[in-house]
């Protein structure tokens, strides 16, 4: 290269370099008030989609005085605003975020309606978050989880939902105590059970709510627990479902797990059960998510000081620890025949060197 072309490659370099580190994003501000009051709408829902196929881009939920500002907003792109909240008119509107990277939309002026929003809005317009007098709710599919998911995958996605490493689930630092399926229980007094054998691509919808039944004389109206509802998608209520896993190892040892779902209109019957020679103890929620595909998070390891080795809380020999051979299964039943009466029966069983232990709910409700 010759010294005189040196200089024209550096800037040419240098342009490039400065050229590329320019923002291909902008961000998306304003403000949605009552038409007629003029009064913020807080936890109006600001939803951006792609003109083109109607994909959702990004959203936001309103502050208290009903001011908005979506981030990440491709430049270039005819982009599609929706606006909604409960009891309010949809607004619509296209924008084109071009050479300004913030773009003021202005005030949104929503006016009020007599209609449900689930009357006014379009299916591909749906916003990912919608607020509902008291109750919080999710649409399912705005949110992307991978084909295998169980719905305690989709629950981490889901903006202040948190989940732990033990399947506890907290919704904006508040416990979940009950989780529903279709208004329905589900293995009533483990919901975890729900949240580590459904999968995720049959919600439609994720409903959260205060828990008011449970709140104490000690406690404030902001200490309510949270219930979860779990409305599932049309095509999936009169289907059937499961998963199955297998693993086994040396020694003999091995593990069979299995969960199977049947859905019909007012019926959800959900059977469930294990099998190993692992020494694992009776059955519960703990011990299912440890089998085979259940667990698919996180693997802990311990050499214990009489030569076992323990992987996931499972003894695999040494020492004096004995071989235990243990199963057990459970059924959960729910029927809705009516809006006001309900049938919800539960069994658990499990059987571990000879002994069996048992345990069966019935509740009904008119």
């Amino acid at each position: 290269m010759g010294i005189k072309a040196f200089p024209v490659c550096l800037f040419i370099l240098i342009f490039s370099q400065t050229y590329a580190q320019q923002p291909n994003i902008g961000a998306i501000s304003g403000l949605v008030k009552d038409s007629a009051t003029k009064k913020g709408l807080s936890l109006a829902t600001v939803s951006v989609f792609k003109l083109t196929d109607s994909s959702i881009v990004s959203f936001k939920l309103c502050d208290d005085k009903g001011g908005f500002e979506i981030r990440n907003i491709p430049l270039n792109q005819t982009l599609k605003i929706v606006t909604t909240f409960e009891g309010y008119e949809v607004d619509r509107r296209e924008v084109r975020l071009t050479a300004s990277a913030n773009y003021s939309i202005g005030t949104i002026l929503l006016k009020p309606t007599s209609k449900s929003l689930d009357e006014v809005i379009v299916k591909s317009e749906r916003p990912p978050i919608i607020v509902k007098k008291d109750t919080i709710e999710f649409n399912a599919t705005a949110f992307k989880t991978l084909p295998n998911a169980l719905v305690e995958d989709l629950f981490k996605k889901l903006p202040g939902m948190q989940v732990d490493r033990d399947g506890n689930i907290t919704y904006n630092g508040r416990p979940v105590s009950r989780i529903y399926v279709d208004g329905k229980s589900f293995f009533n007094d483990n919901y975890k059970a729900a949240t580590q054998i459904l999968p995720s691509a049959i919600v439609a919808n994720v409903q959260v709510y205060d828990d008011k039944e449970q709140l104490d004389a000690t406690q404030k109206n902001t200490d309510y627990n949270k219930i979860i509802n779990l409305k599932l998608k049309q095509n999936v209520k009169k289907s059937t479902f499961g998963k199955v896993s297998t693993s086994g190892g040396t020694d003999n040892r091995y593990e069979l797990a299995g969960a199977v779902n049947f859905l019909r209109d007012t019926v959800q019957l959900t059977l469930i059960g294990y099998k190993n020679n692992l020494n694992r103890g009776i059955f519960n929620s703990s011990e299912m998510r440890a089998i085979g595909a259940f667990n698919r998070n996180w693997t802990t390891m311990t050499n214990n000081d009489n030569g076992t080795y323990t992987i996931n809380n499972i003894s695999f020999g040494g020492g004096t620890t004995a071989e235990t051979e243990s199963a057990g299964g459970g059924i959960n039943f729910n029927h809705a025949p009516t809006k006001y009466t309900s049938f919800y029966a539960q069994y658990f069983v499990s059987h571990e060197d000879g002994y069996t232990n048992g345990r069966f709910k019935f509740l009904t409700q008119q």
